[in-house]
């Protein structure tokens, strides 16, 4: 699916002026934000319509006509560059010490602060709605730990602060399809909804976050260490298929469905590549036999029914029957998201971060040189 109000992050060429400045152009190209903003590759619009910019000192939320939302105060700090969500509830840090020098120690060329914090949910008129630290916000829920170590369990809270699932699940993959949670707890998986509902029942025995997927389109698969595969089930529990684990790893991994389809490796590194739906089924071409891509053809997820290819230096793009579609010509090239990709073509454009964006017809709707 294409977001065609999709706004996207336009920098300004590298050296052109310090601090590199950005702006944001919407899905036909046009500049919609100047570019007055300092570069980061953090300030993206979320789907609560704000986004994260930083303007010298000023740390700033922006609206989609580039109006300020709000200015966090000095001693207060977005966390994990989530941008407000819908309700305009975003999480912060507030440095208790910001103005004490001891609460800083030197860390190479950075500036680091080892002095006391708390941790809010805080909303546009600069009110804190609830205390947590929060780690992502989704469907009008959060991800929340109890501590602000990264091997922390988490939990998920309303917009309240109320806890929903307490903090016990030590990995959380959310569905980029449906309002559904694909969560390890204690060695197990399985699905819940965002009421903390089990959809699949947490009892499919897994190792690590790599033996289960995300939910995408109503199907969900795991490794059976059992069987070496893993199966594709419905969120009732049916097998509908089994898919081979990806080899790439120094360990079997389960695929990563993408616009319905996920990229096979079969041999770590340099293995053979496949693209496979989650019923098992393989990517085929006009003679009805699976499209292989050799090891020299590197191959990217789908995304809004495209996929990068790359091979001598050159990248460009296939469709789902493995046609070339736009040609392999450019240096660089990010995934289609709100229907552009961003390119480059030469390594000097892209060490200078002169950009071009494309359609999904190959066609060039802004630069920024």
């Amino acid at each position: 699916m294409i977001v065609a109000d999709l706004l996207h992050p336009f920098p300004a060429p590298y050296g052109r002026e310090w601090p590199q400045k950005m702006g944001f152009i919407n899905g036909t190209g046009n500049l919609v934000i100047p570019q007055e903003f300092d570069f980061s590759h953090h300030s993206k619009f979320g789907p609560g319509g704000y986004a994260l910019v930083r303007k010298g000192r000023q740390r700033l939320i922006i609206d989609t006509n580039g109006q300020t939302a709000f200015e966090l105060p000095s001693d207060t700090f977005n966390v994990w560059n989530i941008a407000p969500d819908e309700a305009g509830i975003f999480p912060v840090e507030h440095r208790i010490d910001h103005a004490s020098p001891w609460a800083y120690v030197q860390d190479g060329r950075d500036r680091v602060y080892r002095g006391r914090s708390k941790y809010y949910a805080m909303d546009l008129t600069g009110n804190i709605r609830f205390e947590g630290y929060i780690t992502k916000a989704l469907h009008g829920h959060y991800f929340f730990k109890d501590s602000v170590s990264l091997s922390a369990p988490q939990g998920i809270m309303n917009h309240e602060g109320e806890v929903i699932v307490p903090a016990e699940l030590h990995y959380i993959n959310s569905s980029p399809t449906e309002p559904y949670l694909s969560v390890m707890r204690d060695g197990n998986f399985g699905v819940i909804d965002f009421a903390g509902n089990e959809i699949l029942s947490i009892s499919k025995k897994v190792t690590r976050f790599s033996d289960f997927s995300r939910v995408s389109n109503g199907l969900v698969q795991y490794y059976d260490d059992a069987t070496k595969m893993c199966p594709s089930i419905s969120l009732d529990g049916e097998e509908v298929g089994h898919l081979p684990p990806n080899q790439w790893m120094y360990y079997p991994a389960c695929p990563t469905l993408s616009d319905g389809l996920a990229l096979l490796h079969w041999e770590r590194h340099d293995g053979d590549a496949v693209y496979v739906d989650a019923y098992g089924g393989y990517m085929l071409g006009d003679d009805r036999k699976p499209i292989i891509f050799s090891p020299e053809k590197r191959m990217g997820f789908f995304y809004e029914g495209l996929a990068t290819i790359r091979q001598d230096d050159k990248a460009g793009f296939i469709d789902k029957t493995g046609a070339i579609v736009i040609p392999r010509q450019f240096y660089g090239a990010s995934d289609f998201s709100g229907g552009l990709a961003r390119v480059t073509q030469t390594y000097d454009d892209h060490s200078s971060q002169r950009y071009s964006f494309i359609n999904q017809a190959g066609e060039v709707v802004a630069q920024n040189f």
